[in-house]
């Protein structure tokens, strides 16, 4: 660029999804129960994520000979392969009855960026084994975060 403004266009994104809180008053006040908040901050958080973490981005561009390609298709940085192979030890979360042990129906979920993966459900064991692969692209390697969650599928 050989005139002014030097920068040809902004981005604007999240690294990683971003942890949202809020408070409403009057009649929005019905969002404060328990079950209404959780859904509505899921909700808040799919539609970011899908709006403005990475790799989706919203490109300004502040010169107009500049194709939008330059700002929509960076290089990424790399490939980031993600294998799930197993768990040993977990939580026991449902009942045991009958002198049984309790057991989980435990599954996966793990997230880079915007885009999620989520394991199967391996039935009535504490100790799964998964065996699965998945492959999700970094845009910033120092800074993106592997989030890793484990759910019981009852709970």
């Amino acid at each position: 660029i050989h005139n002014f403004p030097l920068v040809g266009g902004i981005q604007v994104y999240f690294l990683n999804n971003p942890n949202i809180d809020f408070a409403v008053g009057g009649l929005a006040n019905v969002t404060d129960l328990p079950g209404i908040s959780s859904i509505l901050r899921r909700v808040l958080a799919e539609q970011l994520a899908g709006f403005l973490v990475l790799p989706n981005k919203l490109s300004i561009p502040l010169v107009h000979d500049i194709p939008m390609k330059v700002f929509k298709c960076p290089e990424p940085e790399g490939v980031l392969r993600i294998t799930l192979v197993e768990a040993k030890k977990l939580m026991r979360m449902d009942f045991g009855f009958f002198g049984n042990p309790a057991k989980s129906d435990p599954y996966v979920v793990l997230s880079v960026g915007a885009k999620k993966f989520k394991s199967r459900t391996v039935m009535k064991t504490i100790d799964p084994v998964y065996g699965e692969t998945w492959e999700a692209i970094v845009e910033v390697v120092k800074v993106q975060i592997l989030d890793i969650e484990v759910w019981d599928f009852n709970q």
